[in-house]
């Protein structure tokens, strides 16, 4: 661990047990202070360099019996080094929670505002919120290094900015807040870095992470992963999925950021029933007991093992869309989670998949291809349109897979060939992705090749539906189509059959 000696202002390196030291608690500006500006010659030009010195001096002056060493994150982390970076990020939690005492410096309050305290940048930071959080004492001060108050006396005005309860605050027990409670904490925080909102929440749960900055918010998916892994507390699911971006196809069961738990932080977990929570490469597999909304006929409702503070007979919902009808695969819907006056315990849990996070494919819920299964008494010669269907004549199949562009309707043909007789007939194929829904028309034709839009156009005073049947020489022909989802994915399966 790097420290600066206060009085030499030098970096001293120290490895196993550490001296007590100072730590600062700030934003981040212009002209901030790196490990390799420690020996440029245009130190002293820097902003930060102001600070530094700054806080060393107070440390001095402002406590009895000041430490020799002081920790400012800018200059003691070589964040050139991505090993050290991780590990430092991993350790911050603890670094603050073992200093003599923290420094807050809020660069944008002085002596004539300071009934705008709260409106400092410095709470609406990301990684200040550990530095609140974990050292026994936390010492404020102004632009000028004015002291403020520490964050017992500040207590009410901070508890009411940060929506952390005082005695919290006091003892920096975080043992019986809940995970919602935790993550709303930070709903409010922003970071530079989209990876950040997720680091600086390590030590609050006492996860610990390697750092892949590029992730973006598959940073946050990875903590909550860890989090279930470690923790047995259903709160973690009870976040407000309403405020979604409609570009989201499927929503996910964990939340793409903190500020989904605004509203979150009344919530206690019960220790959940049935099979313990394990990430699999199908979702979240869980027990959850499902039920329909007594409001909301239709509307899937999975009980989640928790309740609103002030009311342990209570539980919490969260609105669910099933995503396959042949495995229990959900889906959130987009809604805030549902108070319930019942006790989710009185229901048996059934053994559920929920999908991780949000997809944004545009033919998520469509169907995105077709799939044939014919007789062997006909024969297939022709495909339209030509090169998209895929011909397997082993098991008597063929596969069309769906312009990926989205397209409102695709249509299709099939030429068959009867193998006793020689006749033709057209299988016509109409399907509306979005709408997931598929027709076929059957119609005889010339062995001479028949174009679809010809075929469609004999069709036109025909209908079109879910069957169809024609008889030809040699034998009677039926067609079906049905739409079905297998493990999520939705496709027209269609066969051909003969009598």
């Amino acid at each position: 661990m790097r420290l600066i000696n206060i009085e030499t202002l030098k970096l001293e390196t120290f490895l196993g047990e550490v001296p007590p030291y100072a730590i600062l608690s700030h934003t981040w500006g212009e002209g901030e202070v790196t490990l390799q500006d420690l020996d440029s010659d245009d130190l002293e030009e820097k902003p930060g360099w102001d600070k530094i010195v700054g806080f060393c001096q107070t440390v001095t002056e402002h406590l009895p019996d000041p430490p020799r060493y002081a920790w400012v994150d800018t200059c003691c982390i070589d964040k050139t080094s991505s090993a050290e970076l991780s590990e430092s990020i991993n350790a911050m939690f603890r670094w603050y929670k073992e200093s003599q005492c923290c420094f807050a410096y809020l660069q944008d309050v002085t002596s004539e505002n300071l009934g705008r305290l709260e409106q400092s940048r410095w709470f609406t930071r990301g990684w200040t919120l550990q530095e609140l959080l974990a050292p026994v004492t936390v010492d404020f001060f102004d632009r000028d290094w004015d002291f403020i108050g520490n964050k017992v006396d500040l207590g009410e005005r901070i508890s009411r900015r940060t929506n952390i309860d005082i005695e919290t605050l006091r003892t920096g027990d975080m043992s019986e807040a809940s995970v919602s409670q935790k993550m709303s904490w930070a709903s409010s925080r922003q970071t530079t870095r989209p990876e950040d909102i997720a680091y600086c929440l390590l030590g609050i749960f006492d996860i610990s992470m390697t750092m892949l900055y590029g992730e973006g918010e598959k940073a946050f998916i990875r903590l909550q992963e860890e989090i279930l892994k470690e923790y047995d507390d259903h709160t973690i699911f009870a976040w407000d999925s309403s405020s979604v971006p409609e570009s989201a196809s499927t929503i996910g069961t964990l939340a793409p950021h903190p500020s989904y738990f605004s509203k979150s932080s009344h919530f206690q977990p019960h220790p959940s029933s049935g099979d313990p929570v394990t990430i699999t490469n199908r979702g979240i597999r869980l027990g959850l007991p499902i039920i329909e909304e007594s409001k909301n006929p239709g509307q899937k409702l999975g009980l989640l093992s928790c309740f609103s503070d002030g009311g342990a007979g209570s539980a919490v919902g969260i609105a669910l869309l099933r995503k396959s009808h042949d495995l229990q695969e959900y889906s959130r819907s987009r809604a805030p989670p549902v108070e319930l006056s019942m006790r989710a315990f009185n229901f048996p849990p059934t053994t559920v998949f929920l999908t991780k996070r949000n997809g944004y494919s545009h033919r998520e819920g469509m169907i995105s291809k077709c799939w044939l299964h014919y007789w062997p008494k006909v024969q297939p010669l022709r495909s339209y349109p030509t090169g998209s269907w895929q011909h397997d004549p082993y098991t008597e199949n063929m596969t069309m897979r769906l312009p990926k562009g989205g397209a409102e309707e695709v249509k299709a043909s099939i030429v068959f060939q009867v193998v006793s007789s020689g006749a033709c007939f057209s299988l016509a194929l109409t399907v509306r992705p979005r709408e997931r829904t598929g027709k076929v028309g059957l119609i005889p034709v010339s062995k001479e090749a028949d174009q679809a839009d010809h075929v469609f156009k004999m069709l036109s005073n025909m209908p079109m539906g879910n069957q169809g049947n024609l008889k030809v020489p040699g034998l009677a022909v039926y067609a079906e189509c049905r739409v079905q989802s297998i493990r999520g994915s939705w496709m027209c399966d269609i066969k051909v059959t003969t009598s």
